[in-house]
């Protein structure tokens, strides 16, 4: 099993990694954060900010601002999404996404009553599954990893899965999500701040969720 940037971070199917910790990743200024793996970096748009605190982080405004990526896989099967990060949002926002509304989409969502959404387009049809977990939105530095796999979607907080409070329509992705239009915080905009992400062509376990969350969670404490 692969690792970098710290104790056990899994690398096995690794495509994107952006930390705003590291120095390799981004230097404080500038608008390129450099994937540590996968070869494809992250461009930052209409100014957003770096945050020292917690030995970086991207701080979004909620207005215009978000990293974009453009993925070259398309994700069928398997995909894993980990993020830290803070939010501050008082209304619904794409923490992450890929693609537009259309049969290739797949969208994060989290709003200010504590539900999140995994919401994707396939044949036109909305499908979603939905989360009411208030901690979600408690204004602390939390990890939450999204796993698809096969025809089965999970959420993990802070190495816990959740228990959905919905689910509607169908949990596979069909022809397979575009990764090409990959983005952390873009609209509606996401308002807060963004430790780290990685994206991976691979479902996590359990276990690689929660050695990953083990493997950060000092730099939060």
């Amino acid at each position: 099993m692969g690792t970098f940037g710290g104790p056990d971070v899994v690398t096995d199917g690794l495509v994107f990694a952006i930390d705003a910790a590291s120095a390799r990743s981004y230097p404080g200024s500038g608008t390129t954060a450099t994937s540590l793996e996968g070869g494809v970096n992250g461009t930052l748009i209409n100014g957003i900010t770096f945050d020292s605190a917690n030995e970086g982080s991207w701080e979004f405004d909620g207005v215009d601002q978000e990293i974009t990526a453009p993925l070259t896989q398309t994700f069928t099967t398997a995909l894993t999404v980990e993020t830290w990060y803070k939010s501050t949002d008082s209304s619904r926002s794409h923490l992450w996404s890929f693609g537009t509304s259309n049969a290739n989409s797949l969208f994060m969502n989290i709003n200010d009553s504590g539900l999140t959404a995994w919401i994707f387009w396939q044949g036109g049809g909305s499908n979603a599954v939905r989360y009411s977990t208030p901690q979600l939105m408690d204004g602390e530095i939390n990890q939450l990893v999204f796993v698809h796999e096969g025809s089965t979607n999970k959420l993990y907080f802070n190495g816990v899965l959740l228990t959905p409070s919905s689910t509607i329509g169908t949990q596979s992705f069909g022809s397979g999500i575009d990764g090409a239009s990959y983005a952390i915080g873009d609209s509606p905009f996401y308002d807060g701040n963004v430790y780290a992400n990685r994206v991976y062509n691979a479902s996590l376990t359990a276990a690689q969720v929660l050695q990953n969350y083990n493997a950060l969670k000092n730099r939060f404490i």
